[in-house]
């Protein structure tokens, strides 16, 4: 009796710990689809900037969209410190950049992800930390 009761224990934590990790691996999933989209698009319109005015506007709309408002009144004194944007970590972009993006979560921080991509030199990494506000992800930091 003991046995059976050990092994219903048993398997039923298994079950448990098995539908825990299930649920907490789609946010992680919505997490880069999220970033994914955000620096495909962002990326995009830094390469293909015609009119430099109407660029300026769409990167402003796509910030307000994506990240805190904390981290919008830091982008300026970043940018200003690294003589770039610091959401790409480079001056510029190009379509062949957005062809090398990859997204991954950064498995030694909690809500930290790791986005890379390679601008025909190097491989650029930044690190992002994301937060939830109002059941989305926004961006909260860039380094």
């Amino acid at each position: 009796m003991k046995i059976k009761l050990s092994s219903l224990l048993t398997a039923c934590l298994l079950l448990f710990s098995v539908c825990m990790k299930a649920q907490t691996a789609v946010p992680g999933k919505q997490a880069i689809v999220m970033l994914k989209e955000f620096y495909t698009t962002y990326m995009t319109e830094v390469a293909g900037s015609g009119d430099p005015r109407i660029s300026e506007k769409k990167l402003d709309v796509l910030k307000k969209r994506y990240c805190t408002a904390k981290l919008i009144s830091r982008l300026p004194k970043l940018a200003e410190q690294t003589d770039a944007d610091p959401i790409i970590n480079a001056q510029d972009s190009s379509p062949e950049c957005v062809k090398t993006l990859l997204v991954k979560p950064d498995l030694k921080k909690p809500n930290q992800y790791i986005v890379s991509y390679n601008d025909g030199v190097s491989a650029v990494m930044i690190h992002v930390s994301l937060i939830q506000q109002n059941g989305r992800y926004m961006i909260d930091n860039v380094r």
